[in-house]
């Protein structure tokens, strides 16, 4: 079965017009499909059965901007967390080594204050409902 998927991820690379991660826009192209396709297939594992599943999918394919609006606002702080990642992980390395270094070089009572907003934030993105281990539904 490994050597059917690894042949088979061998064929998808040699006709994957999205192989050359020197452009921006393959890179872009290529992390967008691995997100909703990671994404969607979450979908599998924290239904209970294939009906819900169903259902699932279903009320995605139905969504409307209100319902995208919702959410968005009822998880403003967890999305916000996600494009801070996403703005950060994009930055140019020198820009990361500049605030890396600035915030190394200031005083011990800026740091500390810096840590406690950050642990704040990261504590409000956190605080809500916790979901149980994925896996203990199998």
């Amino acid at each position: 079965m490994v050597l059917v998927g690894t042949l088979l991820f061998g064929v998808v690379l040699k006709v994957s017009p999205w192989s050359d991660k020197n452009r921006w826009y393959n890179r872009f192209i290529g992390i967008f499909l691995t997100f909703n396709f990671i994404t969607f297939t979450r979908i599998w594992f924290r239904s209970t059965d294939f009906d819900i599943a169903s259902q699932v999918f279903s009320q995605i394919a139905n969504l409307s901007f209100g319902v995208g609006f919702d959410v968005l606002i009822g998880y403003k702080w967890v999305f916000l967390t996600m494009l801070i990642g996403y703005i950060i992980h994009w930055l140019p390395t020198t820009w990361k080594n500049y605030y890396k270094n600035a915030f190394i070089r200031s005083p011990y009572l800026v740091q500390v204050t810096v840590a406690f907003i950050i642990s704040f934030f990261l504590y409000q993105v956190l605080s809500s409902d916790m979901q149980p281990f994925i896996y203990f539904a199998f």
